[in-house]
């Protein structure tokens, strides 16, 4: 709140919350990891209702009144990254890519750009990590060409073509290969020797994180809780409509768990 002006058209950060992004359910889960729960209990049903949701939801609503600008109601974190090269608010949750992005829009800014772990509720609390997005490359059993598709993954981590790779989006790609983070050209990258600090803290989030209900191991549920656009919707009905908390995480957890019974196992 304190680096909130609307006056001025300044604010702490943009809480977004349209359906079509996962930015609500990233808030929340990053709420209640850091109180060492999670949106899903241990039967893989969605997770709400619990005193420490619920404490969750709440505080990202006051975020959104009282540090967010009204309009990011139905922005996606593209918006919101805009709103930050911009100067409109001092704060994004957003990954390594971001350094590209102020590099492109706010050059000017690129050399106040930095990141840090998510806080503790405690100070002397263990360290977490409430998310890491990992992204796998596969040959699909039924590809019409498989042969070309591993002959790509072959020669994409050929040393001096994963380094270009990397050098596209240097530190919003992260070696995923051992020795590449000590590899000299690699090193010689101006953003990853400006941003080597960032680097450090992102790996040990990666390295520590499991994607947003994956703590209880991979699961449907999990993709599911992510990409329905449920928690966003309940963020929508009780900002715009009032819609009383409580109420509204009782009928959205209902609804993630109808979601959730209609797989087949």
């Amino acid at each position: 709140m304190a680096l909130t002006n609307p006056d001025e058209g300044l604010y702490g950060c943009a809480v977004s919350c349209s359906p079509n992004d996962l930015l609500c359910t990233r808030y929340l889960n990053y709420y209640v990891r850091s109180g060492g729960g999670s949106l899903l209990n241990d039967d893989l049903t969605a997770n709400l209702t619990s005193d420490l949701a619920i404490e969750g939801i709440n505080y990202w609503v006051n975020m959104y009144k009282n540090c967010s600008p009204a309009e990011t109601i139905n922005y996606t974190v593209n918006d919101h990254a805009t709103l930050y090269y911009q100067g409109t608010t001092a704060f994004d949750f957003n990954s390594g890519f971001q350094i590209s992005g102020v590099e492109t829009n706010r050059p000017d800014l690129l050399e106040y750009v930095s990141c840090a772990p998510l806080p503790k509720i405690n100070a002397d609390d263990p360290y977490y990590s409430a998310e890491a997005t990992h992204i796998p490359l596969v040959t699909w059993a039924n590809s019409e060409h498989p042969e070309i598709c591993q002959a790509f993954i072959e020669y994409l981590y050929q040393t001096d073509n994963y380094l270009d790779f990397l050098a596209a989006v240097p530190v919003g790609m992260l070696p995923s290969i051992k020795g590449i983070e000590e590899n000299e050209e690699y090193l010689s990258n101006p953003i990853v020797q400006q941003f080597s600090d960032e680097a450090a803290v992102i790996t040990e989030a990666v390295n520590e994180g499991t994607a947003i209900g994956f703590e209880h191991g991979p699961s449907a549920q999990a993709g599911l809780l992510a990409n329905q656009g449920v928690i966003e919707e309940m963020f929508q009905d009780i900002i715009t409509n009032g819609t009383d908390v409580e109420t509204a995480a009782q009928e959205a957890e209902a609804r993630l768990n109808e979601i959730f019974e209609t797989m087949v196992a």
